[in-house]
């Protein structure tokens, strides 16, 4: 399971920057059991997440990270185990986002979206090498529209066979954690605009697709289109 094989390094790094195990610890220090810290409440999340959704695997884990694991000889490893946690309990959520047990508390507001960006190709794949098309880029003023979903409206810069054109987009978008996707758009000359993306740390990685339309409501090629996007 890919999440567990994430843990268990931490695990085994912790293991080795320990040194000793539990018992040669408890030998050599006597006072251990009261340097012993509790255990770090990510961890307590992290165990509480696969006990819903996989309880077969939480036996295994349970004596590094459980309540009296092994991760709480000291501080420096409670740190690195609760950081082992953290990356556990997101990428659990990632997969389990039905799951409430699972949620790791990290979801992107609208809110922080909120203003103008401006957007910057760094690479085009597709089919549309016969319309010639050279995307520019586009700036877009992103609107809040309830809890989850908001507005993306602005302008795109774009060469067909050459010539500039200047697209009004009017995009309609739902916030997902920090992942979120609009509704196809279709502007003038035909064009179907397809954006998605991610929101990371002020900025937003982003792939657009471009359809060219063939005049009766299908599309005749695409180019998938990769973004850069920040803030204004």
């Amino acid at each position: 399971m890919r999440v567990l094989a994430v843990v268990f390094t931490g695990g085994m790094i912790l293991a080795c920057a320990g040194g000793r195990d539990k018992d040669e610890n408890q030998d050599s220090t006597p006072g251990l059991p009261e340097d012993k810290v509790d255990q770090a409440s990510i961890c307590a999340d992290y165990l509480n997440c696969l006990a819903a959704v996989d309880p077969a695997a939480l036996a295994s884990v349970q004596s590094t990270y459980g309540t009296d694991g092994t991760c709480w000889t000291d501080e420096t490893t409670a740190e690195q185990c609760a950081e082992a946690c953290k990356t556990g309990l997101s990428q659990m959520d990632d997969e389990h986002p039905e799951e409430p047990k699972c949620d790791d508390g990290e979801v992107t507001e609208v809110s922080e979206l909120e203003g103008r960006w401006r957007f910057e190709a760094t690479r085009s794949d597709g089919g549309c090498d016969d319309f010639a098309l050279d995307f520019d880029g586009m700036d877009l003023e992103i609107s809040p529209n309830g809890s989850k979903d908001f507005t993306a409206s602005g302008q795109a810069e774009m060469g067909i066979f050459g010539n500039p054109y200047d697209f009004n987009l009017a995009l309609d978008c739902a916030l997902s954690e920090d992942d979120f996707s609009c509704d196809e758009y279709v502007a003038k000359l035909d064009t179907h605009w397809t954006f998605e993306g991610v929101y990371q740390e002020a900025g937003i990685d982003a792939t657009l697709e471009l359809g060219m339309g063939d005049g009766e409501g299908g599309i005749q090629c695409s180019e998938v289109i990769t973004l850069t996007g920040e803030p204004l």
